[in-house]
């Protein structure tokens, strides 16, 4: 669906087009977005909420294919950057990168050209709505076969869950003060 405002020459966009994409490996492929860029002949604009879910998506999935068998610096990863996404108004990438890795300039530079090929931009603006609305209930998936959801609250309360670094690359997880347990 598009829609065409009338041309002003103080609006940034004269076209707005409504494209639900399909999410799959082959997403340039001929087909793939042809009404979009071969026949009304634009570009997709990438908004806070784009810009910060690809932002996250492309963290996790290089602490995913990186540190795969390192949860003590996965954990640290997830904790800086779910903290910087509730307290900054904008990310930046190479700050980021330093404040994790700082001691690692090798590491550090793989990040941050992972993150950019994955078509991050260095700067990215936070959607807080997103973020407030991601980080009502955690998951937090232990190895293969562990699943939590934990509501953030609960996640932040050291007297309810703990994570403690066992100093081998793993890490001890701790629900403690339990007084109702069932089985779903």
């Amino acid at each position: 669906c598009a829609f065409i405002k009338p041309i002003r020459e103080d609006q940034e966009f004269n076209l707005m087009v409504i494209d639900k994409q399909k999410k799959s490996k082959d997403s340039e492929e001929y087909g793939s977005n042809y009404f979009i860029s071969k026949y009304l002949g634009c570009k997709i604009v990438e908004n806070e909420r784009d810009a910060t879910k690809n932002f996250v998506k492309a963290t996790e999935k290089w602490a995913k294919s990186n540190l795969n068998e390192n949860a003590d610096t996965s954990e640290k990863i997830i904790r800086t950057v779910n903290k910087l996404l509730k307290e900054e108004d904008t990310i930046n990438v190479k700050e980021v990168s330093n404040d994790i890795f700082g001691e690692n300039p090798d590491i550090k530079l793989n990040y941050e050209g992972f993150i950019s090929e994955q078509g991050v931009k260095d700067k990215v603006s936070i959607d807080k709505e997103w973020v407030d609305k991601k980080f009502k209930r955690i998951r937090v998936k232990i190895d293969k076969d562990i699943d939590l959801y934990i509501d953030e609250e609960s996640y932040h309360d050291e007297s309810r869950f703990e994570v403690k670094r066992v100093g081998d690359g793993s890490v001890n997880i701790m629900i403690k003060n339990v007084y109702n347990y069932m089985q779903k």
